[in-house]
């Protein structure tokens, strides 16, 4: 008679689930918003590298430091182009413009516009603020307002390649003459740390 034997199975070792916790990451981009007409451009920690062109009946906001989130109020003034680093909007939605680029160090060129415009680049040594096109700020049409809230902040004025005779006319922190149809520019708004250039040549 013949017995069979059955080898007893090996224990297999019980393994214990394991959850895991990753870091918490947050995408950064600039928010652009419309209400009212209001336009504000609010930009994260980066440094931010954004310029503002007005052409024909178009806004155009580049910003090669971050890609740009249009929230509904935007989309429905007929913004175009969220989540990439340019967004265009019509100029017949938009009675005034203000940006904040954040912290961190940022460049903010104006090249052209139509509509009252705020620039702070708050917290940055030193943030730039440059106006003109092409050695012109002939297509700047409107009132400009410079602030750096937290930091040093630059202002540039480019307007070395225009033909036209201008005079310039300093009083405190406000510019006249450098604009056309009597527009001014008003420098960091009675706030410290600030420099002014034009061209390339500093103003007292």
């Amino acid at each position: 008679m013949f017995s069979h034997f059955r080898r007893p199975r090996s224990a297999r070792a019980r393994r214990t689930p394991v959850v895991q916790f990753l870091e918490t990451r947050r995408l950064l981009a600039a928010t652009l918003d419309v209400v009212a007409g209001a336009l504000s451009y609010s930009g994260s920690s980066v440094g931010n590298n954004l310029s503002l062109s007005l052409s024909g009946a178009t806004y155009t906001f580049n910003d090669t430091g971050e890609t740009i989130t249009l929230t509904a109020g935007a989309i429905g003034a007929g913004a175009a182009g969220g989540g990439t680093n340019t967004v265009t909007i019509p100029n017949a939605n938009v009675n005034s413009i203000a940006i904040d680029t954040d912290s961190n160090t940022d460049v903010v060129t104006l090249k052209s516009l139509a509509d009252p415009t705020t620039v702070n680049t708050a917290t940055g040594v030193p943030d730039s603020t440059i106006l003109g096109d092409s050695g012109t700020v002939d297509g700047i049409n409107a009132n400009v307002t410079v602030r750096d809230s937290g930091g040093v902040g630059d202002l540039t004025i480019n307007d070395f390649n225009n033909s036209t005779a201008k005079t310039w006319n300093f009083n405190n922190n406000v510019i006249s003459g450098a604009l056309p149809n009597a527009h001014t520019i008003t420098f960091n708004d009675g706030s410290s740390h600030s420099r002014r250039t034009a061209g390339s040549a500093a103003i007292p």
